[in-house]
């Protein structure tokens, strides 16, 4: 449901988890289908 490009091992940051909660969040709210965000590394996230 939700493709992540980057592993949840990779990230090990705990304010990124945080940051990247409300991202998902903000875009169910918003009705956006696609983000692409190059904070740390490539991510991209598809919701549907």
């Amino acid at each position: 449901m939700t493709p992540i490009s980057k592993t949840f091992r990779e990230w090990r940051n705990p304010l990124f988890f945080y940051v990247l909660k409300w991202m998902i969040i903000l875009m169910i709210l918003s009705s956006n289908t696609k983000v692409k965000t190059t904070k740390k590394g490539e991510l991209i996230l598809i919701l549907r």
